[in-house]
Protein backbone atom coordinates (compact mmCIF):
# COMPACT_ATOMS: atom_id res chain seq x y z
CA UNK A 1 0.00 0.00 0.00
CA UNK A 2 1.35 3.38 -1.12
CA UNK A 3 1.34 5.88 2.08
CA UNK A 4 1.71 9.72 0.73
CA UNK A 5 2.33 12.38 3.19
CA UNK A 6 -1.26 14.01 1.53
CA UNK A 7 -2.74 10.56 2.95
CA UNK A 8 -1.20 11.10 6.97
CA UNK A 9 -1.97 14.88 6.81
CA UNK A 10 -5.71 14.19 5.51
CA UNK A 11 -6.18 10.96 8.33
CA UNK A 12 -4.83 13.32 10.59
CA UNK A 13 -7.53 16.03 9.42
CA UNK A 14 -10.38 13.63 9.71
CA UNK A 15 -8.92 12.59 13.14
CA UNK A 16 -9.42 16.26 14.36
CA UNK A 17 -12.55 16.58 12.76
CA UNK A 18 -13.80 13.33 14.54
CA UNK A 19 -12.25 14.56 18.19
CA UNK A 20 -14.45 18.00 17.59
CA UNK A 21 -17.49 16.26 16.42
CA UNK A 22 -17.43 14.60 20.09
CA UNK A 23 -16.53 17.09 21.87
CA UNK A 24 -19.64 19.56 19.72
CA UNK A 25 -21.86 16.69 20.62
CA UNK A 26 -21.51 16.92 24.04
CA UNK A 27 -24.44 19.43 26.35
CA UNK A 28 -22.08 21.52 26.38
CA UNK A 29 -22.05 22.11 22.93
CA UNK A 30 -18.27 23.52 22.87
CA UNK A 31 -15.43 22.54 20.96
CA UNK A 32 -12.34 23.65 23.16
CA UNK A 33 -9.94 26.31 22.11
CA UNK A 34 -7.07 24.37 23.40
CA UNK A 35 -8.23 21.41 20.95
CA UNK A 36 -8.36 24.42 17.49
CA UNK A 37 -5.58 25.66 18.56
CA UNK A 38 -3.16 22.88 19.29
CA UNK A 39 -4.65 20.93 16.17
CA UNK A 40 -3.63 24.04 14.42
CA UNK A 41 -0.33 24.28 15.52
CA UNK A 42 -0.06 19.73 15.14
CA UNK A 43 -1.57 20.70 11.49
CA UNK A 44 1.33 23.42 10.80
CA UNK A 45 4.06 21.36 12.16
CA UNK A 46 3.17 17.65 10.33
CA UNK A 47 2.73 19.93 7.24
CA UNK A 48 6.61 21.48 7.46
CA UNK A 49 7.94 18.33 8.69
CA UNK A 50 6.51 16.58 5.86
CA UNK A 51 6.57 19.12 2.67
CA UNK A 52 9.18 21.91 3.98
CA UNK A 53 9.10 25.35 3.89
CA UNK A 54 6.11 24.76 0.70
CA UNK A 55 4.32 22.86 3.32
CA UNK A 56 4.35 25.18 5.98
CA UNK A 57 3.58 28.20 3.34
CA UNK A 58 0.56 25.56 2.16
CA UNK A 59 -0.84 24.95 6.00
CA UNK A 60 -0.73 28.68 6.59
CA UNK A 61 -2.25 29.74 3.32
CA UNK A 62 -4.87 27.37 3.67
CA UNK A 63 -5.97 28.48 7.37
CA UNK A 64 -5.98 31.70 6.25
CA UNK A 65 -8.15 31.77 3.64
CA UNK A 66 -10.90 29.48 5.47
CA UNK A 67 -10.63 31.38 8.57
CA UNK A 68 -11.37 34.32 6.74
CA UNK A 69 -14.05 32.64 4.89
CA UNK A 70 -15.35 30.59 7.47
CA UNK A 71 -15.07 34.10 9.88
CA UNK A 72 -18.12 35.84 7.61
CA UNK A 73 -20.24 33.03 8.41
CA UNK A 74 -19.63 33.96 12.52
CA UNK A 75 -19.98 37.48 11.67
CA UNK A 76 -23.35 36.64 10.38
CA UNK A 77 -24.58 34.80 13.07
CA UNK A 78 -25.08 31.55 11.58
CA UNK A 79 -22.02 29.60 12.62
CA UNK A 80 -20.32 29.56 16.11
CA UNK A 81 -17.01 30.44 16.60
CA UNK A 82 -15.45 27.24 17.85
CA UNK A 83 -16.95 25.56 14.16
CA UNK A 84 -14.95 28.33 12.57
CA UNK A 85 -11.49 27.65 14.89
CA UNK A 86 -12.23 23.50 13.85
CA UNK A 87 -12.52 24.45 10.49
CA UNK A 88 -9.45 26.45 10.41
CA UNK A 89 -7.47 23.57 12.38
CA UNK A 90 -8.55 20.88 9.85
CA UNK A 91 -7.73 23.40 6.83
CA UNK A 92 -3.81 23.74 8.25
CA UNK A 93 -3.93 19.92 7.77
CA UNK A 94 -5.46 19.88 4.54
CA UNK A 95 -3.25 22.67 3.52
CA UNK A 96 -3.69 24.50 -0.51
CA UNK A 97 -4.08 21.11 -2.75
CA UNK A 98 -7.07 19.84 -0.55
CA UNK A 99 -8.79 23.03 1.59
CA UNK A 100 -11.27 24.16 -0.80
CA UNK A 101 -12.63 20.20 -1.23
CA UNK A 102 -12.49 19.95 2.81
CA UNK A 103 -14.40 23.39 3.19
CA UNK A 104 -16.74 22.03 0.23
CA UNK A 105 -17.39 18.55 1.53
CA UNK A 106 -17.98 20.07 5.18
CA UNK A 107 -20.51 22.34 3.91
CA UNK A 108 -22.21 19.67 2.03
CA UNK A 109 -22.41 17.63 4.81
CA UNK A 110 -23.68 20.65 7.13
CA UNK A 111 -26.04 20.74 4.75
CA UNK A 112 -27.15 17.26 4.83
CA UNK A 113 -27.43 16.72 8.41
CA UNK A 114 -29.70 20.72 8.50
CA UNK A 115 -31.97 18.89 5.98
CA UNK A 116 -32.82 15.61 7.93
CA UNK A 117 -33.19 17.76 11.08
CA UNK A 118 -36.00 20.17 9.09
CA UNK A 119 -37.06 16.60 7.67
CA UNK A 120 -37.41 14.92 10.92
CA UNK A 121 -38.98 18.35 12.41
CA UNK A 122 -41.13 18.52 9.79
CA UNK A 123 -40.45 22.34 9.32
CA UNK A 124 -39.68 22.24 5.47
CA UNK A 125 -41.51 24.86 4.60
CA UNK A 126 -41.16 27.16 7.35
CA UNK A 127 -37.12 26.43 7.08
CA UNK A 128 -37.37 27.49 3.23
CA UNK A 129 -39.79 30.39 3.45
CA UNK A 130 -36.52 31.63 6.37
CA UNK A 131 -33.75 30.89 3.79
CA UNK A 132 -36.21 33.34 1.42
CA UNK A 133 -36.29 36.09 4.17
CA UNK A 134 -32.51 35.60 4.41
CA UNK A 135 -32.01 36.05 1.03
CA UNK A 136 -34.29 39.00 0.90
CA UNK A 137 -32.42 40.78 3.84
CA UNK A 138 -29.10 40.07 2.23
CA UNK A 139 -30.44 41.52 -1.01
CA UNK A 140 -31.45 44.68 0.65
CA UNK A 141 -29.28 45.54 3.52
CA UNK A 142 -26.10 43.48 2.13
CA UNK A 143 -23.88 41.22 4.39
CA UNK A 144 -25.61 41.89 7.55
CA UNK A 145 -27.09 38.96 10.38
CA UNK A 146 -30.68 39.43 9.98
CA UNK A 147 -32.23 40.75 12.95
CA UNK A 148 -34.38 37.78 13.66
CA UNK A 149 -32.78 34.70 12.03
CA UNK A 150 -30.06 34.09 13.37
CA UNK A 151 -28.26 31.26 15.79
CA UNK A 152 -29.19 33.46 18.72
CA UNK A 153 -32.67 33.99 17.63
CA UNK A 154 -35.46 32.56 19.62
CA UNK A 155 -36.78 29.92 16.61
CA UNK A 156 -33.65 28.87 15.75
CA UNK A 157 -32.70 25.43 14.75
CA UNK A 158 -29.04 24.79 16.62
CA UNK A 159 -27.22 21.42 15.17
CA UNK A 160 -23.68 20.14 15.88
CA UNK A 161 -21.42 21.31 13.26
CA UNK A 162 -18.69 19.62 14.39
CA UNK A 163 -20.62 16.53 13.15
CA UNK A 164 -20.67 17.83 9.72
CA UNK A 165 -16.62 18.69 9.95
CA UNK A 166 -15.87 15.36 11.27
CA UNK A 167 -18.07 13.77 8.28
CA UNK A 168 -16.49 16.02 5.58
CA UNK A 169 -12.89 15.63 6.65
CA UNK A 170 -13.44 11.83 6.70
CA UNK A 171 -15.44 12.05 2.98
CA UNK A 172 -11.87 13.87 1.77
CA UNK A 173 -9.84 11.48 2.88
CA UNK A 174 -11.91 8.90 1.20
CA UNK A 175 -12.51 10.70 -1.85
CA UNK A 176 -8.59 11.13 -2.55
CA UNK A 177 -7.94 7.62 -1.44
CA UNK A 178 -10.36 6.66 -4.22
CA UNK A 179 -9.46 8.97 -6.86
CA UNK A 180 -5.12 7.43 -6.69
Amino acid sequence: MDIRPDDVCLASAAVVGMVGGIFDLRPSRRIPNWFSYSSAVCGIVLRSALDGWRGLVSSMAAAIITFFFMAMFYRLHTMGGGDVKLITAIATFAAMPHVFMEMACIALAGGVIAMGIIIWKRQVAKRLGNVFMILLHHFHGGLTPHPVLTLEGPDSLKMPYGTAVALGSIAVLVITRGLK
